[in-house]
C-alpha cells in the first residue's frame, strides 16, 4: 500500500495521513511499524513539503493516546514532550517551520498550528509565540478542537504565550 501512495503521489498530504494511521496500534500496525513509515517518509521527502508535518502529528498521536487511556499513565502524560525523541521532532520544527517561506503548501496554517499546540501541551509557552505570530492567531479546528472549541483553545493559549513572551521581556 505504501508503494503505491509513494507511485502515484509522493507529495499527497492526505495519503501519509491516512498511511500514518493506518500502521498505528490503533488500526492495523504497531509502534515499530509506525516509526519505520515515518523514517521512510523522512528519508525521501524534502524538508518543508506537504508531509512535513508527519513526525509531530504521530508524536502527539501518542501523547493523545496516553491521555485517553486514563490512569497513572495519563497523569504523567506531560513527561512525553522531555522524551529525547519528542524533543527533537518539537525543536527542529520549532527551528524551521516559522521561518517566513519555509512552508509553502497549502496545508501550511494547519502544520503551524500543530507546532503551536504543541508547543503549549508541552508548556514551552515563549517558544509559543512566534508560532502565534506567524498564523496570526488564525485557528484550524484541528487539532485545537481535542480540547474544545477551537477558536476558543487559540484565543486561551495566544494570551498564555503572549503572557510569557511578556514576561521574558521579548
Amino acid at each position: 500500500m505504501w508503494e503505491a501512495v509513494k507511485a502515484r503521489d509522493p507529495w499527497n498530504r492526505e495519503a501519509h495521513l491516512q498511511m500514518l494511521h493506518y500502521v498505528s496500534p490503533e488500526e492495523c500496525g504497531s509502534n515499530a511499524l509506525t516509526v519505520q513509515f515515518l523514517d521512510s517518509v523522512a528519508i525521501t521527502v524534502p524538508s518543508g513539503s506537504p508531509v512535513t508535518a508527519l513526525g509531530l502529528t504521530s508524536s502527539l498521536d501518542r501523547y493523545r493516546r496516553v491521555l485517553t487511556a486514563g490512569g497513572i499513565p495519563a497523569l504523567t502524560a506531560h513527561r512525553h514532550w522531555n522524551q529525547p525523541q519528542e524533543l527533537a521532532v518539537v525543536d527542529q520544527a520549532l527551528k524551521t517551520w516559522p521561518q517566513p517561506g519555509y512552508l509553502t503548501h497549502a496545508a501550511a496554517l494547519a502544520d503551524l498550528n500543530l507546532l503551536a499546540y504543541v508547543l503549549m501541551q508541552a508548556t514551552r509557552p515563549r517558544e509559543a509565540w512566534p508560532v502565534f505570530e506567524a498564523i496570526s492567531a488564525v485557528a484550524t479546528s484541528w487539532p485545537w478542537e481535542l480540547d474544545g472549541d477551537p477558536l476558543q483553545q487559540i484565543q486561551r493559549e495566544h494570551r498564555r504565550a503572549f503572557r510569557a513572551r511578556m514576561r521574558s521581556g521579548r
